[in-house]
């Protein structure tokens, strides 16, 4: 059933405008929209659409009116167009690009990696993650300094490091999720660790 689903959105994919195809998100699930929203919304501003590709069937872009959402699926079908794909910018939160299954485009694409975590880009990374992306939207100045050193050890080129912010943090500052402002100073402060990534 997916098989045919991503077969359709590809198709519907291929039947958009060139103005249409300017400006392409990729999702690889439910999990990238709370990174990829507030980028969006930003760029809603602009006379571009915005086209967003997703491997999720429940991913919240499907509902959102700010894009034009189309469900790509996990497997040939997303793989052919990931090698196929004919757009100005795929921005995504993927790292390790052209690392494995998932090559670039036999075309000229502009790629923007957004990160989904704030963290240090030597923790959680492999070597190679961030080699195949033209730009990078980077959390802060950590980003940018890792990032340079990286281009100059591996004897890459200057990718384009752009000192973006962190978009989930600013969503959960300006809904006050983050009470930190509220604390007394004289009020323990407690502190939660869990995992970010799965249904729960």
């Amino acid at each position: 059933m997916s098989f045919w689903r991503a077969l359709k959105g590809y198709r519907r994919f291929r039947q958009l405008s060139p103005k249409q195809r300017r400006l392409v998100f990729y999702s690889e699930g439910r999990g990238d929209w709370p990174h990829l929203e507030p980028l969006i919304r930003e760029l809603t501003t602009s006379s571009t659409p915005i086209t967003y590709l997703t491997s999720s069937a429940d991913d919240p872009g499907h509902a959102s009116s700010l894009v034009i959402p189309l469900y790509v699926g996990t497997g040939v079908v997303r793989t052919i167009l990931f090698r196929t794909i004919n757009v100005d910018v795929l921005v995504m939160t993927m790292p390790d690009l052209n690392s494995f299954h998932l090559r670039k485009s036999v075309h000229p694409v502009r790629y923007v990696y957004v990160f989904h975590a704030i963290n240090s880009v030597q923790m959680i990374y492999l070597k190679h993650a961030f080699d195949a992306y033209d730009a990078i939207l980077c959390c802060g100045p950590h980003h940018v300094s890792e990032l340079r050193e990286i281009e100059r050890l591996n004897g890459l080129p200057k990718r384009m490091l752009i000192e973006h912010g962190y978009g989930r943090l600013d969503t959960l500052l300006a809904t006050g999720f983050i009470p930190a402002a509220r604390r007394q100073p004289s009020e323990k402060i407690r502190v939660l660790l869990a995992p970010t990534w799965g249904e729960s």
